[in-house]
């Protein structure tokens, strides 16, 4: 197995030792050193048979070759070579062997680089496994919360799996499709249901009265006026921007001076004071 980062690193130890005169600032030297890792590209090593390391992976075609690669590498506690991932990307059959990765279902660096592989490569097809992920309490937190962000960037694609799971979804998976669902362009009164049971259940009142108000339906203003009653001092800010982003106005006096959070901003004192 070819260490290519330390490859790199011998390169950019010679290429620094004859440049830094070069350089006035430490912050030109770093400016110059990505132009560095282009040149080391393109240079030709004896370790590479002559080869410079984008010829190297480009000579690769076979997807099951490079998804061997990038797990040597991964197994063996290598960095994995920044043209290895590219490579895999341009070759667009690597998917199959990539989501095979997945399906060991573990959490750990190999995985969470497959999935960001997968997502640059803008690949649908392992939307169903990240879907059973987040609707499995059971399932590695990390993996879940790994998976939901790019399910987020995908909402439109997967809103309607995602309503199909609901019914019998437990609170840890409402709250991952709760995220999802609440960037769908349209309104959908499962969705409208789902954010107010969300607010309701008081795991999160700040978080899902900033859906609520991002959501923009006003039929949540009854609501989150009636919890604005009783709730902490961060949460009331939250709701109140969310009753005002309906198009309604939070008309409750509080008084907060013994909530804590408010006796601590209260107690910064402005930095021009």
């Amino acid at each position: 197995m070819i260490d290519f980062d330390k490859l790199f690193h011998v390169y950019m130890d010679n290429w620094i030792e004859n440049n830094v005169s070069k350089f006035t600032t430490e912050d030109e030297m770093m400016d110059a050193a990505s132009d560095a890792y282009v040149e080391w590209c393109n240079h030709p090593f004896k370790e590479l048979d002559g080869l410079t390391p984008k010829e190297y992976f480009e000579r690769i075609s076979d997807p099951k070759v490079l998804i061997e690669m990038f797990v040597s590498y991964s197994e063996n506690d290598y960095k994995e070579p920044l043209l290895l991932l590219d490579r895999i990307c341009e070759v667009k059959e690597t998917v199959p062997f990539l989501i095979d990765i997945l399906k060991r279902e573990k959490s750990d660096e190999l995985t969470m680089y497959t999935v960001n592989i997968l997502n640059e490569m803008q690949s649908v097809e392992p939307f169903g496994l990240y879907l059973g992920w987040i609707f499995d309490p059971k399932q590695d937190k990390d993996l879940r919360d790994l998976v939901n962000e790019v399910l987020v960037e995908n909402s439109q694609e997967v809103k309607d799996k995602v309503l199909l799971k609901l019914k019998d979804a437990d609170l840890s998976s409402k709250e991952y499709a709760s995220d999802i669902l609440v960037n769908c362009d349209e309104h959908n009164e499962q969705i409208f249901d789902l954010l107010k049971e969300m607010f309701l259940s008081k795991t999160n009142l700040q978080l899902y009265a900033n859906y609520l108000g991002q959501y923009g339906d006003e039929r949540a203003i009854e609501f989150l006026k009636n919890e604005a009653k009783t709730c902490d001092y961060i949460s009331f800010i939250e709701i109140r921007n969310a009753v005002e982003q309906l198009g309604g106005e939070l008309d409750i006096e509080r008084d907060f001076s013994h909530d804590k959070d408010f006796k601590k901003i209260k107690s910064i004192k402005p930095l021009n004071s």
